[in-house]
């Protein structure tokens, strides 16, 4: 792979987004973080500067793991970092980010926001036998070796003669 030139080349890359370990949990739907930088100085307040660089850090990953999830950043409305969460029962969950480092903040919203490992394991087991489920899926791994078993196809030319306008051969008149 090329050498990337940006400010933010690493977390451009495919494998950095799928290295993230935080799956929400799925009754979560709106992620807000409120946190004060100054884009011409190219600097925050000491205070705000754990939850810049997770928001730098870890929400590209977040996104790429929680495509259900909205996730909205603000800047320069707050005094204080937070971060807070809206769940489907319209409650709401305030973190609050004031001092604390990138990896404080991450091991906290993992810890509170994120799902356990057996429930992400049990979801991935369902994401599998969904996909083996769905009709367009065909193969070794899957519940039909070929398309040719779903009704309205091409049979096999193993099993029954391809009709000669198919074959190439002639062509038609």
């Amino acid at each position: 792979m090329p050498f990337m030139h940006s400010r933010g080349a690493v977390a451009r890359t495919i494998e950095y987004l799928r290295k993230g370990e935080i799956f929400l949990e799925p009754h979560i739907k709106i992620i807000m973080f409120a946190f004060n930088y100054d884009q011409k100085t190219k600097s925050s307040p000491p205070r705000h500067t754990g939850l810049y660089n997770f928001i730098y850090w870890h929400l590209p990953q977040l996104q790429f793991k929680n495509p259900d999830v909205q996730m909205i950043t603000l800047n320069k409305i707050t005094p204080l970092p937070w971060i807070k969460t809206y769940y489907e029962n319209d409650s709401s969950l305030l973190i609050d980010c004031d001092g604390r480092s990138r990896e404080d903040i991450y091991n906290h919203v993992k810890r509170v926001l994120g799902m356990k490992q057996k429930d992400i394991a049990s979801e991935e087991i369902e994401k599998e036998i969904e996909r083996n489920r769905r009709v367009a899926c065909f193969g070794e791994e899957s519940d039909r070796h070929c398309i040719c078993e779903l009704p309205g196809q091409v049979p096999c030319p193993g099993w029954q003669p391809l009709p000669k306008e198919l074959t190439g051969i002639r062509k038609n008149d």
